[in-house]
């Protein structure tokens, strides 16, 4: 009798799943689903040292930001919550990093 080798065999595969409720990795999706955060609101907006005053913020949300000779700031009575959307991207999208808002 001759003794077979593992050649040609196949390992099983491990099929993990998931609980029922919960939504599986993006990797395992066919069409990505956007969740939805739960904003708070701002309570403060404000850019540090830093900005090389490339203009990204103002026109993102020119009610907020304010750029000048040497410096970017944000309006002290600028509507928070009307221009959030504006302020959350422009905090994004700013290259330095440099823009930085509380939330509730």
């Amino acid at each position: 009798m001759k003794a077979k080798g593992l050649r040609g065999a196949r390992s099983p595969r491990i099929m993990r799943t998931h609980s029922a409720g919960r939504i599986p990795p993006p990797t395992l999706l066919r069409n990505p689903v956007r969740l939805e955060l739960n904003a708070m609101g701002l309570t403060k907006v404000w850019v540090e040292d830093g900005c090389i005053l490339c203009n990204l913020c103002p026109e993102v949300a020119p009610e907020v930001f304010v750029l000048e000779d040497e410096h970017c700031w944000a309006r002290p009575d600028a509507d928070l919550d009307e221009n959030e959307e504006e302020i959350r991207q422009a905090a994004i999208d700013c290259p330095v990093g440099v823009i930085h808002f509380e939330e509730e």
